[in-house]
């Protein structure tokens, strides 16, 4: 009985897909999210939650590059409305996707920018997870020490 305004029904289908995604309906997963999408104009960042779902259920297929995408998608908005922490997670995304891919000095490059960002903002809840990140794409370019370091800090 309430309301259905916009951001209802934004609520409502970025919950319906990530359900669908529990429940291994990736495609009607997709399908909703994308309904999301169009309930926000192409610059708002509204639609960057459902670009980073659409891009975490495409790389689950092992579908990379379409990750990618849908992750620079998410992360162009969220670095246009400068929320800092939102877009360094999305990098984290990619440098995993990268890291999929075997692209070590892609997903390196993503994983130093999320990491630096999580840091410089003090977060506590994924900077280690992303330190992480970090310090194997390191160990793949042969950083030894600065692996050492950012291992310290998972």
């Amino acid at each position: 009985k309430k309301q259905q305004t916009r951001e209802w029904k934004a609520t409502y289908f970025y919950l319906k897909a990530r359900f669908f995604v529990q429940i291994g309906q990736l495609e009607s997963g997709i399908k909703t999210a994308n309904l999301g999408l169009k309930l926000y104009g192409k610059r708002e960042k509204g639609r960057a939650k459902y670009y980073n779902l659409i891009g975490s259920i495409v790389a689950y297929k092992q579908d990379y590059n379409s990750a990618i995408s849908n992750y620079q998608k998410a992360l162009e908005l969220l670095e246009n409305s400068n929320d800092e922490l939102q877009a360094a997670y999305i990098k984290n995304n990619i440098a995993n996707t990268f890291f999929s891919l075997t692209d070590y000095p892609n997903a390196y490059s993503y994983a130093k920018e999320a990491y630096l960002e999580t840091k410089a903002l003090n977060d506590t809840v994924y900077m280690p997870s992303i330190a992480g990140v970090l310090a194997v794409s390191e160990i793949k370019l042969g950083y030894y020490e600065a692996a050492f370091e950012h291992a310290q800090e998972c």
